[in-house]
């Protein structure tokens, strides 16, 4: 099943939430590679 635009725009919005905590919490951008590799498919 397809998502929807609101579905992937919600998702967008979580990913970019994770990583912006994960940054705060002083983890090296390297290790994020899972979240910007899901916000660029998102994009």
């Amino acid at each position: 099943m397809a998502l929807s635009q609101f579905d992937i725009i919600k998702s967008l919005g979580e990913s970019i939430e994770w990583f912006e905590k994960e940054l705060s919490w002083g983890m090296p951008i390297a290790e994020l590679r899972h979240l910007t590799g899901r916000i660029g498919n998102f994009m």
